[in-house]
């Protein structure tokens, strides 16, 4: 009687093992998504440089989106033969660069250009799909300093969904943009620097 029965207890105590796995699992699931609900909806990364250089070369550098790849880091990698074609007027809100690949296709395109910097939106499109996914906004402040010229570059991006707020809580994504901020900072910084030492008079 009792070896005929132990089929049956073990049975029940797997199933009674299976629900508590789902039901924790399903607490686990409701606390993240009640926590996720409290996380930022939005996340902003800002880097400062001084550039020694008047603010008219920094925005003439800044507003001609068809120089980017020269001092800026900022890419879309796309798969092994991304494509690069830069679009529109130096020193106008039509300009773009438009990266194309087997990934599919993002555009980073520029939507305020005036005497005290830029605004830019970045935006994808992935390979067999037809809506446009914004990636983030982004813009870049020129103001004069007693050293040249003061230049505030600033990323933002909502978090419209709850994966995206723990996601962003790790704030890998905004170490890797502050680090492009920075390395096109530098760059902008050493194209100017290269210019400057190019057109200066020869003694």
């Amino acid at each position: 009687m009792v070896s005929a029965g132990l089929p049956g207890y073990r049975s029940a105590r797997m199933n009674f093992a299976l629900k508590v796995i789902v039901l924790v699992a399903a607490g686990i699931a409701l606390v993240m998504l009640g926590v996720g609900m409290l996380l930022p909806t939005r996340w902003q990364v800002a880097t400062t440089q001084v550039i020694a250089a008047p603010p008219a070369s920094v925005l003439a550098r800044l507003q001609d989106m068809a120089s980017w790849p020269q001092w800026s880091t900022f890419r879309a990698e796309l798969g092994p033969n991304t494509r690069l074609l830069a679009e529109g007027t130096a020193g106008t809100v039509d300009q773009k660069l438009i990266w194309s690949g087997a990934g599919g296709q993002a555009t980073l395109a520029m939507t305020r250009c005036d005497q005290n910097g830029i605004d830019y939106q970045f935006t994808m499109r992935s390979t067999g799909e037809s809506g446009v996914t914004r990636l983030g906004h982004g813009s870049v402040q020129v103001t004069a300093h007693r050293d040249g010229s003061e230049v505030v570059w600033r990323d933002d991006h909502d978090l419209d969904s709850v994966a995206l707020r723990w996601f962003a809580w790790f704030g890998a994504l905004q170490e890797a943009v502050r680090r492009i901020q920075q390395t096109s900072l530098e760059g902008l910084r050493q194209n100017l620097m290269a210019a400057a030492g190019a057109t200066a008079p020869r003694k």
